[in-house]
């Protein structure tokens, strides 16, 4: 009898295996996370998708150990992970190198050159975005420019997911969300642009896998990955998506004046609207799991550092491991260091740019600034003031959303590592000037999973009202008058300083590269 549901989400940190019953309840869990990011050059993030594979075969296993059944019981699978990957496969399905993973921002030549040769306006037409290095295709071109003897031999192109969902069942395809997140998917003729790939000299519907719905179930748990996982053979594995959209899905955004964000290492900010949002404005967009009606598109505007500013803070002060000499857990001490400082911090302004900028900026050169230090700065001043300037970012993109879609953002739903802190959710709540709800800690992408796994396999009839149905509000955080009057006052600051240092960023930034002046 069939009484399970998994979901897995492979992350930028971990990967994550959650059992949960047809109810919604976590009954069993796993992690493990030993890759990490490569580094080797400036905005270069690379991972190893062999650890992928055998990290997702120790949360599973870990996450099967745990469950007071057997794993025949698991009516379904399915699998989500972190966005914009790029990994090339040979004939045999092995990797030729490591994987370009989303922080990777190398390709921003490719991504000036793909606007010379096929134009801006066409790229909105088609592709509904702004070129930019964040996108897949701008890092193909990267690796057939520049590693000709690895391009000769790739077969498959792949994202993480993909290529995990290859290793449970054999299969390659790429479900449509992600596939529309490439920049060289078709947005009017539902299918990968043949046009931009001949102008690049590339095959894409050679080297780019079948693109298919988030639902459809794409195979079954092969022997070999039974042996490895621990998964009974013939379990039906649905196509899955990136971790962010099966995140909204578990957290019920579905409805104009929604919003959304899924907090980590970096964060993703989403917004319900009924259009896509006009070029140039910052924001982009991301396409649910499913649409509806009411809900054809989601605004997106995703950062690329949140939790990996609270992480080197961490790193500089010596609070790398996980609990302090005492015992007392870190982040119970962070949350007590940062409650010490007062709002504001007495003017210390802190700019969150620590690898360059995505929304609104869309900008490689930035950097990470703290401003108004002074002798009596502590390390709880510099702590706060890192919450603050992640949220001061994330105001500039809920004003550039309500500005370019006329949206009245009326309640933020938040998940993600970064949720753990209630001093950071309180003082997003204020900055905002909004309601904040903290969604359990229980749920995220894998349960977006497993309830995408659900209707997969026909346990659920319907997609959003059992989503709605299983959501549950953990904590809830509403504006302090006094912390929002500040807030208020300081982020026109905050805009004007930064601006002021875009000019100087760009030559700095050509400096170290070594370009000419």
């Amino acid at each position: 009898m069939k009484n399970f549901l998994l979901g897995v989400d492979l992350g930028t940190t971990n990967v994550k295996a959650s059992i949960y019953d047809f109810e919604g309840k976590l009954v069993s869990a796993g992690e493990a996370g030993s890759y990490e990011i490569i580094s080797e050059r400036p905005n270069w993030a690379e991972q190893d998708a062999r650890i992928w594979w055998s990290d997702t075969v120790l949360a599973i296993r870990r996450a099967l150990a745990g469950l007071k059944g057997s794993a025949d019981e698991i009516a379904g699978i399915s699998v989500s992970s972190q966005g914009m990957a790029m990994l090339p496969l040979d004939a045999n399905g092995e990797p030729l190198c490591l994987a370009h993973i989303w922080m990777d921002r190398r390709g921003t030549e490719e991504a000036k050159y793909i606007e010379e040769v096929f134009g801006a306006d066409r790229i909105r037409a088609c592709f509904g975005v702004k070129s930019d290095s964040y996108y897949q295709i701008t890092n193909i071109l990267w690796f057939k420019r520049n590693r000709p003897d690895l391009w000769k031999r790739t077969r498959h192109i792949v994202k993480a997911n993909t290529y995990i969902n290859y290793k449970l069942t054999g299969q390659i395809a790429l479900d449509e969300p992600q596939a529309i997140m490439t920049m060289c998917y078709d947005l009017q003729k539902r299918a990968w642009c043949t046009e931009l790939g001949q102008m690049l000299g590339i095959d894409f519907e050679r080297c780019l896998p079948r693109v298919g719905a988030c639902e459809e179930i794409i195979g079954c748990v092969t022997s070999e990955a039974a042996q490895s996982t621990g998964l009974c053979e013939g379990t039906p594995v649905a196509m899955g998506g990136v971790d962010t959209g099966l995140a909204l899905l578990e957290m019920g955004i579905n409805g104009i004046g929604d919003a959304g964000e899924i907090t980590g290492t970096s964060s993703n900010n989403v917004f319900a609207a009924r259009a896509l949002p006009p070029c140039g404005c910052g924001i982009s967009f991301f396409p649910p799991v499913r649409a509806t009606a009411d809900v054809p598109i989601l605004l997106y505007g995703p950062t690329n550092a949140t939790g990996e500013n609270v992480r080197w803070f961490r790193r500089i002060c010596g609070l790398e491991g996980e609990a302090l000499e005492d015992g007392t857990p870190v982040y119970q001490y962070l949350e007590g260091l940062a409650r010490e400082a007062s709002a504001g911090c007495g003017g210390l302004y802190y700019y969150p740019y620590l690898m360059g900028e995505r929304a609104p900026l869309w900008n490689n050169d930035v950097r990470g600034m703290l401003i108004g230090a002074t002798t009596n700065t502590r390390r709880g001043d510099l702590l706060r003031a890192i919450y603050e300037g992640t949220c001061f970012a994330q105001r500039e993109i809920f004003e550039a959303a309500h500005r370019i879609g006329g949206i009245q953002t009326k309640r933020l739903f938040v998940s993600g590592g970064c949720a753990r802190s209630d001093i950071w959710m309180q003082i997003k709540a204020s900055m905002l000037n909004l309601p904040v709800y903290v969604t359990s800690g229980s749920g995220g992408a894998p349960k977006g999973d497993a309830i995408l796994a659900g209707y997969a396999t026909g346990v659920y009839r319907d997609l959003f009202e059992t989503a709605e149905a299983m959501r549950t509000i953990a904590r809830t955080f509403e504006p302090v008058p006094e912390w929002r009057q500040l807030y208020d006052e300081m982020y026109p600051i905050y805009i004007r300083m930064r601006n002021h240092l875009m000019d100087d960023f760009a030559e700095s930034a050509r400096i170290f590269s070594g370009k000419p002046r």
